[in-house]
């Protein structure tokens, strides 16, 4: 039986789906780039960013960052041991706690994202406003349309989907 050929569009997808397999390695490599200087790991930073942000439990900031549930735990607890941030009581759930940065921790949050502003200003320069727009927003409709997929997966099916 032949194997089933790609249709432009899939093929564009995947040309897609490969140059931003690489984007992630290479901007993986710029972000421990960035903060190595102020001593955190590239997962302790997005931690830490996503706990400056709003009042996330360690669970939200799991599936905002795509890490599993108890690396950020760990994250979190280091960051606590460390002074940056702290557990406070979750008006929604008892058990649930939302992670808050200390002074210490929004003083080191802001230092990196000096730094990364910094990068992005003098890197963005090389591409256009609307071309880094609608890269933007194609991601943005890709990553959407495969969480409708999982979700309809689960409706369908009765599967848990990656949602």
């Amino acid at each position: 039986m032949p194997t089933p050929r790609r249709t432009p569009k899939a093929e564009a997808l995947r040309h897609l789906i490969l140059n931003l397999l690489e984007l992630t390695s290479a901007m993986e490599a710029k972000g421990q780039e960035i903060v190595k200087p102020h001593k955190q790991s590239l997962s302790h930073w997005k931690v830490l960013t996503a706990a400056g942000c709003e009042p996330f439990t360690v669970s939200q900031i799991a599936r905002r960052m795509g890490l599993s549930r108890q690396a950020v735990q760990k994250i979190a607890h280091t960051l606590v041991a460390d002074g940056l941030a702290h557990f406070i009581d979750n008006p929604d759930h008892k058990t649930s706690h939302i992670l808050e940065l200390t002074k210490k921790g929004k003083a080191l949050d802001d230092a990196i994202v000096k730094d990364h502003v910094q990068w992005s200003n003098v890197f963005s320069k090389k591409f256009t406003l609307e071309n880094l727009n609608t890269t933007s927003q194609t991601l943005k409709d890709l990553t959407n349309r495969l969480h409708d997929e999982s979700k309809s997966k689960v409706n369908k099916k009765g599967i848990k989907g990656h949602g």
